[in-house]
């Protein structure tokens, strides 16, 4: 692929449900029922903020980053390119991901859907 020059890329991390410590941690609390529905938020949340920053700078690009055993996952919203992330540590996974978009864009900003009180602000201060 050729970089799209002045382009940035937002990668947003999705868990594979269930598995994340963050989703483990609010079964032990609150529930499973109660965590799918803290997921499912947690998404919206982080897609309509990301949603709000491009309405802000037409440059941002949204992919949703996802583990390569999900073939479809319904509690993703449309509009975002999904890419899968490859295997190996955390560290590794994130790199790689990091590097492909590098390849495609000037820039690359790295979200995850268990940070949902991001702001627009905050992607768009992360935008060089």
């Amino acid at each position: 692929m050729s970089m799209s020059s002045n382009s940035t890329a937002v990668a947003v991390f999705h868990n594979t449900p269930g598995f994340s410590s963050l989703r483990q941690g609010l079964t032990n609390t609150i529930g499973s029922e109660n965590a799918n529905e803290a997921d499912r938020l947690s998404i919206i949340a982080t897609e309509s903020v990301v949603w709000a920053a491009m309405a802000q700078d037409k440059r941002l690009i949204p992919y949703w980053v996802v583990n390569g055993t999900q073939k479809q996952i319904p509690n993703l919203a449309p509009g975002f390119t999904n890419i899968i992330q490859g295997k190996g540590s955390l560290c590794e996974r994130v790199s790689q991901v990091y590097n492909d978009l590098l390849d495609i864009h000037s820039n690359v900003i790295l979200l995850s859907t268990e940070c949902p009180q991001i702001s627009p602000s905050h992607i768009l201060s992360a935008d060089i």
